[in-house]
């Protein structure tokens, strides 16, 4: 299971130094990963909907809701960071368009609200269901953004390894989902006969 010292130890190992025992700022190095770490793991959950870093909740209506406009306000998670997906029916895909999001609430009409979010890193429970391919990638973040200071000889390994683990951390996310499947167009729906069909029909 990820950890916020495992991570912070695999990016000083990239960068040539001893491990830590303790996330507390207790010298340059430690200094510089604290700083980094406020941005680049949550930089990082921003590219894409990882898998293990997306949470699904009913948000509860607060009393309070809007002056005018919409009826109601809902309560985001205190760790949400990035919405996913939302509607009123907790329903895979299903559409829905009325509402706004106001700082950390939404405002809508409806009676019900369902969220999927991406969950900010910030939180170390957060970061214990990370996937390792994604914690060694956030590792390689870190590393890179530090190797400019400490290791500014091994800048061209540092970016050659934080690219190779960031194609990985996403072929594997992306392996964990069922294959999409997409509408057959035009050229391939005539391949199968299909537009010979639809031209007999309509004769």
């Amino acid at each position: 299971m990820p950890t916020k010292i495992g991570i912070w130890n695999e990016a000083l190992a990239i960068l040539g130094r001893q491990p830590v025992s303790t996330t507390d700022p207790v010298d340059d190095a430690t200094r510089a990963l604290a700083d980094h770490w406020t941005r680049v793991p949550d930089a990082v959950l921003e590219e894409q909907n990882w898998n293990s870093s997306i949470r699904r909740v009913q948000l509860q209506r607060l009393a309070d809701g809007p002056t005018h406009g919409y009826r109601y306000f809902y309560q985001m998670p205190r760790d949400w960071m990035r919405i996913v997906e939302l509607n009123d029916t907790g329903g895979e895909r299903d559409v829905f368009e009325a509402w706004r999001q106001e700082n950390d609430k939404i405002a809508t009409d409806a009676d019900q609200i369902y969220l999927w979010y991406v969950a900010s890193a910030l939180q170390d429970e957060a970061i214990g269901r990370w996937s390792q391919a994604l914690a060694d990638y956030v590792s390689a973040k870190l590393a890179l953004r530090m190797v400019p200071r400490f290791a500014p000889k091994s800048m061209a390994d540092a970016a050659a390894l934080e690219k190779k683990r960031r194609r990985l951390a996403m072929a594997l996310d992306a392996m964990a989902n069922p294959p999409k499947r997409h509408t057959p167009g035009m050229w391939s729906r005539s391949r199968l006969g299909g537009i010979r069909n639809e031209t007999d029909q309509g004769r």
